[in-house]
């Protein structure tokens, strides 16, 4: 079980690392190739396994080695990718069709890749909480300027009407002379117009505060769509990646299964001819031997065999000479 882990950990190990090289090695071009695909020239046919007792321990020959592809171009151009990524991802593909694990591997990368999906699901309901969460933030935002505004303009009121009180008591006190009833009047005037100054400049200032707390609370939600959109897009991409991956190690396991299958059709169909012409075979002998048996038991077929052969010598005879 140790031993079967240890091969299963380190045919993954060379999975990864191939895959990692071949996306280092063609990120200066704008080709892209998959790790997983071979052209037909530099690709080598897998032998088939041969069949051992149980008893016997052949150790298998290593697969030969790819033959290397020379670089005669600069990396800076299309045609200039290193090769030894691809080979190396080519060399670990070959070794897991070949491996007695190879099932288990597949088994081990498909959990791999379940796991992989459940991740991006869980971040794609993590950042939508998150997107709820900002739109309540905001609403609450709002609602605790529009909460403040109620309330400074219920103490502006409340200030109006004590000065208004105080300006109503004054003028009665004032009613007795004209004179100071005119002072009182103009600084009423005076006092009312500096209010009503003071009145427009609060609610200005109120007006320029929730403007900029609704701009600063726009900005921060328009903040989190972007940041959204870019964890979205990387997740898409991601997944793209993921699935073509799957599709890839899918197709080998397939074209694997097709190999194996016809294989043993071949196998089937000529034990089938062999029996059926050894059937025919031993059907003729048999025919023959019974013939022959019954000849040699009946004295009268004997005779009459002896008899016709004798006088198909004497006329075969006759005839040439």
């Amino acid at each position: 079980m140790t031993r079967s882990s240890a091969t299963v950990s380190g045919l993954l190990s060379a999975i990864a690392s191939a895959a990692f090289g071949v996306d280092r090695a063609y990120c200066d071009g704008p080709f892209n190739f998959s790790p997983f695909s071979t052209s037909s020239t530099t690709s080598t046919a897998v032998p088939p396994p041969q069949t051992q007792s149980p008893g016997a321990k052949t150790p298998q020959p290593p697969p030969p080695e790819p033959t290397r592809v020379r670089n005669d171009y600069p990396r800076t151009t299309s045609a200039g990718f290193d090769p030894e990524a691809l080979e190396r991802g080519a060399k670990a593909l070959r070794e897991i069709t070949t491996s007695s694990q190879a099932k288990k591997v597949f088994e081990v990368i498909k959990k791999q890749e379940e796991t992989r999906q459940s991740e991006l699901a869980a971040k794609a309901a993590e950042f939508k909480a998150l997107q709820a969460q900002s739109e309540t933030e905001r609403q609450r935002v709002v609602y605790d300027e529009q909460k403040k505004l109620a309330q400074q303009q219920a103490q502006i009121k409340s200030q109006m009407a004590r000065y208004e009180d105080e300006l109503a008591r004054k003028r009665m006190q004032a009613c007795e002379s004209s004179d100071i009833f005119l002072s009182l009047l103009q600084a009423e005037n005076e006092h009312q117009r500096a209010r009503n100054q003071e009145l427009v400049k609060m609610q200005e200032e109120s007006s320029m505060r929730q403007e900029a707390a609704r701009r600063a609370t726009e900005e921060q939600i328009q903040a989190q769509r972007r940041q959204t959109e870019r964890e979205k897009a990387e997740i898409e991409r991601e997944t793209i990646r993921v699935r073509s991956m799957a599709e890839a190690e899918g197709r080998a396991h397939e074209a694997k299964l097709a190999e194996d299958v016809n294989r043993r059709m071949l196998v089937e169909r000529a034990n089938a001819e062999r029996e059926k012409w050894v059937a025919a075979i031993n059907t003729t002998f048999d025919h023959i031997g019974g013939g022959l048996r019954a000849i040699l038991t009946d004295q009268n077929k004997l005779v009459v065999v002896v008899g016709g052969v004798t006088a198909l010598a004497a006329g075969v005879y006759t005839t040439r000479y």
